[in-house]
């Protein structure tokens, strides 16, 4: 079932029998959304980026501004071979590799800040990235903005979530009664609970395949 922003707003409106503000609709519709997408990994929201590259002597690069989580990071070697980094602390480069003059083929990742990651050892050299990672989608509210009765992702594959999950900031808000709040939050989490066994088992299974990691 899908669900436009005006059809969202009318729900909260319906069930929590009041009214709200443009600007307490879109806080309730986006703080909602981010929560969605910061619990579950949807492998419809994966993206790989091919255009960046890291530079001779600089261990940081700045991903890209929709950047969510990372999947994994690889660098193209000078014979265009890829070889995938693999993920650590950021502790574990600096002890590693104390000394940023020290060069050579990265070997490891790790996310220096929210929009960097940093590698180790310094690259000897210029090397290709292929990052895939996560990203945050258009928000239902400047959907909606740009074009009336649009549609995004979550909003017409996750309306259930995301309406329960609207809805226990709309009770926040108004200081609703305890068992009301912990109802909406019920709600909330066995909804995102079933949201998230489906896009874990889409994320590593096929028609050949059963569920479970895939190397």
């Amino acid at each position: 079932m899908s669900m436009t922003y005006t059809q969202l707003k009318d729900n909260i409106a319906d069930i929590t029998e009041n009214t709200f503000t443009d600007d307490q609709y879109k806080l309730f519709t986006q703080v909602a959304e981010e929560n969605i997408l910061q619990a579950v990994k949807i492998p419809a929201l994966r993206r790989t980026d091919t255009s960046l590259a890291l530079t001779s002597g600089t261990t940081t690069r700045t991903l890209p501004s929709d950047y969510l989580y990372t999947h994994s990071v690889a660098v193209k070697t000078a014979a265009n071979k890829v070889k995938y980094l693999i993920p650590k602390e950021n502790n574990f480069l600096f002890e590693a590799y104390p000394d940023d003059t020290v060069t050579g083929e990265p070997k490891y990742y790790a996310q220096f800040a929210a929009d960097t990651i940093a590698v180790g050892p310094s690259p000897d050299s210029n090397y290709s990235l292929v990052i895939t990672y996560g990203r945050y989608p258009e928000s239902l509210v400047d959907a909606d903005a740009a074009t009336p009765g649009s549609l995004t992702w979550l909003s017409e594959n996750a309306s259930a979530v995301l309406l329960n999950g609207a809805l226990v900031e709309a009770a926040r808000f108004m200081k609703a009664e305890q068992d009301i709040v912990a109802n909406y939050q019920q709600l909330y989490a066995l909804s995102l609970q079933v949201f998230k066994q489906e896009n874990d088992t889409r994320a590593y299974t096929d028609d050949y395949r059963t569920s479970g990691l895939v190397g």
